[in-house]
């Protein structure tokens, strides 16, 4: 992950606090019930890995579920860091700043579940097609990094546009990039924040990479709204999604 992602999120980390949180609790039960099918007296024996877990918020929803397994955390800003171990409120989470290429713990450390919160789109390079390299590098590295019963839990978002699909974010991809190369400030937008680049995938795209892995299903789709004004990109849906990727053999018991 380049520096310019971790300046950006070193510099805007208290505008993600608390984003987008309305999701975890579906996924929390999911995991649960992992955990319950499972029938561990000692669930520490679950491992779980949340990859970019900015303030803790995924985490933090599972503990109040009661979902006592094993955690870890990384996130590239060190802000996002602080604010999970205040969220954690001292529980034994193991917490590390490192972005998704340079995750710090043992190679034979492996994990039951593999979370992944809107990481996949700030993998930008010079080019779209560059940038979905990257995101096929990392899918691999966390695969290999999953038990031989893990799950990948992979959340992101979808802009889909009317005529051509990938318009819109074609449109994002490029345009912010432009406003980055003239450095102009547009913070008076919601969602605009200087150095911000960003890569969104088509849903089917990002199924058939994973797909290379092992049985992906689709877990949850939730269409959000969005500016009218949007619609002069041609956008049509915007969407948040969660795919879970399987690699079970037959040790874990995976709820159905």
């Amino acid at each position: 992950m380049s520096q310019n992602v971790k300046a950006y999120f070193e510099h805007h980390s208290h505008d993600y606090a608390n984003r987008h949180t309305q999701f975890y609790p579906l996924i929390a039960n999911y995991i649960k019930d992992i955990v319950k099918a499972n029938d561990i007296q000692n669930s520490n024996n679950i491992k779980l890995l949340d990859i970019g877990c900015g303030d803790g918020g995924f985490i933090k929803t599972l503990l109040e579920a009661n979902v006592k397994i094993d955690y870890f955390a990384t996130d590239v800003s060190l802000g996002m860091i602080e604010l999970a171990k205040a969220n954690f409120n001292n529980s034994n989470i193991r917490l590390f700043v490192a972005d998704v290429f340079n995750i710090p713990i043992k190679e034979n450390v492996k994990f039951d579940i593999i979370h992944v919160d809107s990481v996949l789109h700030h993998l930008v390079d010079k080019t779209q097609k560059k940038s979905v390299k990257l995101v096929k590098q990392i899918i691999e590295l966390l695969v290999t990094k999953l038990s031989d019963n893990g799950i990948l839990i992979v959340e992101e978002w979808a802009f889909l546009s009317y005529i051509v699909p990938t318009f819109t974010s074609f449109i994002i991809f490029y345009g912010l990039k432009f406003i980055n190369f003239l450095d102009l400030d547009l913070s008076f937008t919601p969602e605009i924040r200087p150095g911000l680049e960003v890569n969104f995938l088509h849903p089917n795209l990002l199924f058939s990479i994973l797909n290379n892995y092992g049985e992906v299903s689709l877990f949850d789709k939730s269409k959000m709204e969005f500016p009218f004004s949007y619609r002069f990109f041609l956008l049509r849906e915007k969407s948040h999604i969660s795919f879970i990727l399987r690699v079970a053999k037959e040790e874990l018991q995976l709820p159905t």
